[in-house]
């Protein structure tokens, strides 16, 4: 229903009654009783953000007025989604980088590798959000496990070949997969 305003990016008013309203929008207008449609796009820093739909009865139409009033309504509105989209951003890199910092700190804070290798598997797994991860050493032709977070030891290989499964792939032609 909102196609025509988000390609043109202006709102645009759809009655039931006008010959040039599409099909599928005057069958959903009817469906659920209304009679007309106005569509305004939210748009913030020149990018779409959204629509705005509005609805009337049968027999009812948007004044110019109501329509500027709702123009303006859905500017601020998209400059309000933006600035929430904006700031979801900026805490989620606070806390990555606060994480990143708490890594660096445990790392440099000991010389005993078990210990570095377990606080980087927590952070990482912090990091992403994952259910488990699993940090490998290549010793010769292998990889061996040197620790695992979120996993029994039981349910991962303690050691693989280089070449096999997805880490050995990613030791073997050093690219992420």
């Amino acid at each position: 229903m909102a196609k025509q305003s988000v390609e043109s990016k202006k709102p645009h008013a759809h009655y039931i009654d006008q010959e040039e309203t599409d099909e599928s929008v005057r069958k959903e207008l009817v469906t659920h009783n209304f009679g007309g449609l106005l569509s305004v796009p939210l748009i913030a820093k020149k990018r779409m953000v959204g629509v705005l739909n509005c609805f009337v009865p049968p027999r009812i139409r948007f004044r110019q007025q109501e329509i500027r009033l709702i123009k303006g309504f859905a500017n601020q509105a998209a400059i309000a989604v933006d600035n929430a989209r904006l700031h979801g951003m900026i805490r989620f890199k606070m806390n990555e980088l606060g994480t990143l910092f708490e890594v660096s700190k445990a790392v440099t804070s000991t010389l005993q590798l078990t210990r570095v290798l377990e606080e980087i598997v927590y952070h990482v797994r912090t990091i992403l959000n994952a259910e488990a991860c699993v940090l490998m050493l290549k010793e010769g032709n292998h990889l061996k496990v040197k620790a695992i977070k979120g996993l029994e030891p039981e349910q991962h290989k303690e050691s693989i070949s280089v070449g096999e499964g997805p880490a050995g792939v990613a030791v073997k032609t050093g690219q992420t997969l």
